[in-house]
């Protein structure tokens, strides 16, 4: 899932120098991650699913083809990924530090001072921090359970694509590259209850 590109990265002045920088390609990561054992977790994740054992009546044992699941609950994995080793500038996707879908959500971590992006703001230049996983965690998770949508991106019907605008990046949010808090405001709470209903 490791893929490279070159990056054109804001120094000082004004000016732009390219450069060749790795980054995770979130799509392939997830479908090997959704194909592979995880013998890690499979028995915690056994032990979580709530069961209702059926007893045999020739035997007082319990039957594992008679266990079924409670229906209404939803185990979601997150991953995160601490990596060492790797380059300082590592993104998942090119421009983030986690990627989720309604079957998991991976994060990355890394010891790296803060990642500068090609993005501007009235604070100077736009950066993420990898060493503090946790707006990321729960902007993954609010993207997974609670099928929210970052604030600066909508779907364009006529292009048949998602559309980035950043006016609306900026703010109490756990999303994109200018938030700057790692709670949700009052209208992403009502907003995912809205979306159980």
């Amino acid at each position: 899932s490791l893929r490279y590109d070159t990056i054109h990265t804001a120094m000082d002045g004004g000016v732009y120098s390219a450069k060749s920088l790795p980054y995770i390609d979130s799509e392939i990561l997830l479908e090997e991650m959704r194909h592979s054992a995880d013998t890690l977790t499979a028995h915690l994740v056994e032990s979580l699913v709530p069961e209702s054992p059926m007893t045999s009546e020739t035997t007082n044992e319990i039957t594992k083809s008679s266990t079924r699941k409670v229906p209404g609950h939803r185990i979601l994995p997150i991953y995160v990924f601490s990596l060492l080793g790797f380059p300082s500038q590592l993104l998942i996707d090119r421009k983030s530090l986690y990627a989720s879908t309604l079957d998991s959500v991976i994060i990355l971590q890394t010891a790296a001072q803060p990642i500068s992006l090609p993005f501007f703001s009235e604070d100077g230049i736009a950066s993420l921090n990898p060493r503090s996983p946790t707006r990321h965690i729960v902007a993954g998770i609010s993207e997974s359970l609670g099928s929210l949508v970052p604030p600066y991106q909508w779907y364009h019907r006529n292009k048949n694509t998602i559309v980035e605008d950043y006016s609306w990046a900026v703010g109490h949010t756990p999303f994109g590259l200018f938030s700057n808090s790692s709670e949700l405001s009052q209208i992403f709470v009502d907003s995912i209850i809205r979306n159980t209903i």
